[in-house]
C-alpha cells in the first residue's frame, strides 16, 4: 500500500488519529492502492479528521511504467467524454495487472475514436441534435455496455456490466474510491458517470456566446485535503504541470489539481 502524504509526520503512522474526548485510535483505511485516513472517528463521538493529506495514481510506477498509458491530446475537439472513457476503461485493468505484480503496460491503450464513431453512429450522423454533457456521458456509457470499445490494436474488446454514481459533493467516497482503483460498482443509473468521468462545473471563461455554459469530463487520478479543504487530481496531457525533485528528477506530470466545488 502506498501512504498519501500528512502533515504530521511525527505521528507513528501519519494517517492515524486520536479523538480528544475518548482518546479513541483510528487506524487508517487500507485500500487497494493507498491508504486512506477514517476521516470519523469510530468511536461514534463525532469527531472528524482534520489534517491534511494527498495521493495521487501518478505516483505508483512499475519498471518504470506507470498506469495512465499514453496521455491523450483532445486539441480542439469536443470529445472528452469518449477520451475519460477510454482511459477509465484502461486504469483498472492496470491496477489489476500491477496488483498481480505485473507490467500495467501489457495492457493495450484504448481506440477512443471507435467510441466516437459508434455514437454518431447511434445519434444519427447529420440529423443529431445538440447534446448537453450528461446526456453524452449515459448515451456513450449505453454503448460500451451494449457494443464495447476497441482496443487500438483491435485485439480486446471492453465492454462494463455495472455502474454507479457518486454524489459530487461526498469528497469522503471519493477519495476512497480513488484511493481503491477508482472503480466503482452499483446499478443506480440516474445521472450515470461511468467510475470516475466527473464533469466540472462551468468556469466563466468556458462560457459560450449564448450564455449556456460548457463542461469538461476529466479523469480522477488522486485527492488531498490542505487546510481544510479538499482537491483532485485530473489527468491531463504529458508535460503539463510537471512536478520535479530538488535533483532535477521529474516526479510527476500530467496532473492537475481540481477544488473540490468544482468537481
Amino acid at each position: 500500500f502506498m501512504e498519501p502524504s500528512s502533515s504530521t509526520p511525527n505521528a507513528p503512522d501519519k494517517l492515524t488519529w486520536w479523538c480528544k474526548a475518548n482518546g479513541h485510535k483510528n487506524d487508517p483505511k487500507r485500500c487497494r492502492l493507498f491508504k486512506v485516513p477514517e476521516f470519523h472517528c469510530k468511536c461514534g463521538c463525532g469527531e472528524e479528521f482534520k489534517d491534511d493529506f494527498e495521493f495521487c495514481m501518478d505516483d505508483i510506477k512499475a519498471n518504470g511504467h506507470g498506469l495512465f498509458g499514453v496521455p491523450l491530446n483532445q486539441g480542439m475537439t469536443d470529445e472528452c467524454v469518449a477520451y475519460a472513457y477510454a482511459k477509465q476503461l484502461e486504469v483498472p485493468r492496470r491496477v489489476k495487472e500491477l496488483l498481480q505484480e505485473r507490467d500495467p503496460y501489457s495492457v493495450p491503450e484504448m481506440d477512443h475514436i471507435d467510441l466516437v464513431e459508434k455514437y454518431k453512429k447511434l445519434m444519427k450522423e447529420g440529423q443529431e441534435h445538440k447534446e448537453n454533457g450528461l446526456s453524452k456521458v449515459f448515451h456513450m456509457y449505453m454503448i460500451i455496455k451494449e457494443q464495447g470499445m476497441q482496443s487500438l490494436d483491435m485485439g480486446t474488446l471492453y465492454k462494463v456490466s455495472e455502474v454507479s454514481t457518486i454524489m459530487q459533493d461526498d469528497y469522503e467516497l471519493i477519495s476512497t474510491t480513488l484511493a481503491d482503483g477508482g472503480i466503482l460498482r452499483g446499478k443506480n443509473l440516474e445521472k450515470v458517470k461511468y467510475c470516475t468521468a466527473y464533469k466540472p462545473p462551468p468556469y466563466t471563461r468556458f462560457l459560450e456566446k449564448d450564455g449556456v455554459p460548457e463542461t469538461h469530463a476529466v479523469l480522477l487520478v488522486g485527492a488531498g485535503r490542505k487546510q481544510g479543504k479538499w482537491y483532485f487530481f485530473a489527468q491531463l496531457l504529458e508535460e503539463f504541470c510537471c512536478q520535479y525533485s530538488p535533483l532535477g528528477v521529474k516526479l510527476r506530470d500530467g496532473n492537475g489539481k481540481v477544488r473540490a466545488p468544482f468537481v
